[in-house]
């Protein structure tokens, strides 16, 4: 009996030993390269070189490649920040993992995933914080994104190891790499008067109060109309209308009444007089207001971009996502399509009234 119990009790010591072995053995590897984009001499320079600065700095540098990250965590998991996807499991890492359990939770992690062609670097503790502010690691993706592009991933995760140390040194100096502090004073702006506030505040409410109105109207029964062309149309047309009146009642204004009564004497009735002589001398000046009211809604965004669709998008608002997506190349391609559809929209009208329409 008592040889069964010093037998259990030399098993229990044996596995325990084994366990804190594993433990330091863990403690010391910085990369995890599960994606397999890595030979085991790579992995070992690279392993060495963070375990260099790391030990010099006590903040824990490490690498994390994996093939998937769906396959290491729970697609449907939220952190405690709220977040998802690779920066979900790049905050996941840290637990599962067990990094910087060797600093005092003090480290900076630099996650790949291969099928996202994704990575994230995330800071964990004071020390890595205080070194590896957004800014600073904003700008260290400088560092190695090229070599990732070429598919150099030790050349890549080189680089950032060596950045991570001058990042440290700059932090231990007590001058973390940041956003640099304008010399400049800054100006002292006035506070608007209420007559700005009511131009601008009258601004944006032609801009943008029609749109609204519009949603607001007609996004119940008996009649939908947001999401539709029509909703669209009808912006277009209160916005635009303007253009045409104003431009045929200035033609009206200039017309001689004489003529309209001298018709009417003649015999003609006021209603064919209007048909025959009045709208015909008003149709240079509704043209004119209809080519400019068309020219102005095909480049229209304000309201565009509130009332579109899938379904309803125009070249303007393409042009915008484009702009904000920072494809300058097709935003640019667009715009071409757009110029050149003015252009021909206006020879065809020129053509088509023999020089009598004139945009002013």
């Amino acid at each position: 009996m008592m040889m069964k119990k010093y037998a259990s009790l030399l098993f229990a010591l044996v596995l325990a030993l084994s366990l804190s072995v594993s433990a330091v053995a863990d403690a010391d590897v910085y990369v995890y390269d599960d994606a397999d984009i890595l030979s085991t001499d790579e992995c070992a320079a690279l392993n060495e070189a963070a375990a260099a600065v790391s030990e010099q700095y006590g903040c824990g540098v490490y690498v994390v490649t994996v093939d998937d990250m769906a396959d290491y965590i729970d697609p449907d998991a939220v952190t405690e920040t709220g977040e998802t996807g690779m920066a979900a499991f790049t905050e996941y890492a840290w637990d599962a993992l067990g990094l910087a359990a060797s600093y005092d939770s003090n480290g900076i992690m630099l996650a790949l995933s291969m099928a996202e062609r994704d990575f994230q670097m995330l800071a964990h503790g004071d020390t890595a914080n205080a070194a590896f502010t957004d800014y600073g690691k904003y700008i260290m993706q400088d560092e190695f994104l090229d070599n990732f592009r070429e598919d150099d991933w030790y050349g890549g995760f080189a680089d950032y190891i060596a950045a991570c140390g001058r990042y440290l040194e700059a932090n231990a100096n007590g001058a973390p790499i940041d956003v640099e502090p304008s010399d400049e004073t800054e100006e002292e702006y006035e506070p608007l008067s209420f007559g700005d506030k009511l131009f601008f505040a009258a601004l944006m409410a032609f801009r943008f109060g029609l749109p609204l109105g519009l949603i607001v109207a007609f996004n119940r029964k008996p009649l939908i109309l947001v999401g539709t062309a029509a909703i669209m149309i009808i912006s277009y047309v209160i916005r635009k209308l303007p253009y045409t009146v104003r431009s045929g009642s200035a033609f009206l204004y200039q017309m001689d009444p004489f003529v309209e009564e001298a018709s009417i004497n003649l015999g003609v009735s006021p209603m064919k007089t209007f048909f025959t002589v009045t709208a015909r001398m008003m149709l240079p000046g509704i043209m004119s207001g209809a080519v400019l009211s068309w020219l102005t809604c095909i480049t229209e965004l304000s309201s565009s971009i509130m009332l579109y669709s899938g379904k309803t998008s125009t070249i303007a608002v393409a042009i915008y996502q484009e702009v904000v997506r920072m494809s300058d190349g097709t935003a640019a391609a667009l715009a071409t399509i757009l110029t050149l559809t003015t252009i021909v929209s206006l020879v065809i009208v020129f053509r088509a009234t023999k020089g009598k329409v004139k945009i002013v």
